[in-house]
């Protein structure tokens, strides 16, 4: 579990209610973890590859399992092996069908030349048998479109991580803090922070130091007694 999560929003009554209420009754999206064994074997799963059995620990540092656009070019199709060997595992299924096929027509089609539509005169098991081969056929082909996406180069989809539909995630204790009195802070003509002699601090080390807003909310929540630790983002 990380550091506390710091939120500066405005501290009204009804801004207040207002955020509790949408942070507290919300529901959000559970992500897969890459280190996770859901998170394993879903990767196993878009890379067509072993599942890694290495230890997780759930690890939110490295990252979700994430979408991902294949760049397809003629090496990857060469050089992926994988495609010889679905094309063999199908024409077991294929061939025996293209043969009983033209024993039934009495023709002598090769692959590239049976037609895509039966004929209406074909008896029931010719048009059986043509249904059953381009079935196949398209099987064929949709398994190895999807080796040579899986086998290409690909760019991940940072935006669009896998979700896991069985979880949700809602949102756990948090406190609202407050700085008290309220200060305004001027700006110049650009919306930039003015910083001026009474946002420095005076007892640092080599003299007065300028202060970010992000520091300058950091120093006053830790001088006025905040109830949580204040951590940097």
């Amino acid at each position: 579990m990380g550091p506390p999560l710091e939120i500066t929003i405005d501290t009204s009554r009804v801004a207040l209610a207002l955020a509790r209420a949408r942070i507290m009754g919300a529901r959000y999206p559970y992500y897969l973890l890459t280190d996770s064994p859901e998170g394993q074997r879903k990767e196993a799963e878009v890379t067509r590859t072993i599942p890694s059995d290495k230890p997780t620990r759930g690890d939110i540092r490295q990252g979700f399992v994430y979408e991902r656009v294949p760049h397809i070019t003629l090496k990857s199709i060469a050089n992926n092996a994988e495609i010889d060997v679905i094309w063999e595992r199908f024409q077991e299924t294929l061939e025996p069908l293209r043969a009983d096929l033209n024993a039934a027509l009495g023709k002598s089609w090769e692959e590239g030349e049976i037609p895509r539509e039966a004929g209406e005169d074909w008896p029931t098991q010719a048009q059986d048998l043509h249904r059953r081969w381009w079935e196949a056929r398209i099987a064929r082909q949709r398994e190895i479109d999807a080796s040579i996406a899986a086998k290409a180069d690909f760019e991940y989809l940072y935006d669009k991580p896998y979700q896991d539909k069985d979880r949700v995630r809602v949102a756990g204790p948090f406190t609202v803090e407050s700085l008290s009195p309220h200060r305004m802070l001027p700006v110049d003509e650009h919306d930039e922070l003015m910083v001026n002699r009474f946002d420095r601090i005076e007892d640092r080390p080599g003299g007065t130091e300028e202060l970010d807003f992000a520091q300058m909310v950091l120093e006053h929540l830790k001088t006025s007694g905040s109830s949580s630790p204040v951590r940097p983002a």
